[in-house]
């Protein structure tokens, strides 16, 4: 995302909380191989969809984790202990 470029990722671990489904990329279901395969194809079909996703990424990216929100976030955790 930090590349704006739309993510296809699959709905394991913390992805889902990272990508935004339809928004900055797609997410498909874990071993799903024709889901992930459309979701591919949908994004080779559609430039605009792309850049617009890309876009978003680069934004989320931007606001969620530059430097001083990471260290904002380091900070509280330490002052919580």
């Amino acid at each position: 995302m930090a590349c704006e470029l739309p993510i296809i990722a699959t709905r394991v671990g913390r992805l889902p909380k990272t990508v935004d489904d339809g928004r900055t990329g797609l997410l498909v279901e874990n071993g799903n191989v024709e889901s992930l395969k459309a979701a591919m194809l949908a994004m080779v079909k559609d430039k605009d969809r792309r850049r617009d996703m890309g876009r978003c990424g680069r934004e989320k990216v931007l606001r969620k984790y530059s430097w001083n929100e990471t260290a904002r976030q380091m900070i509280s955790v330490y002052e919580s202990l």
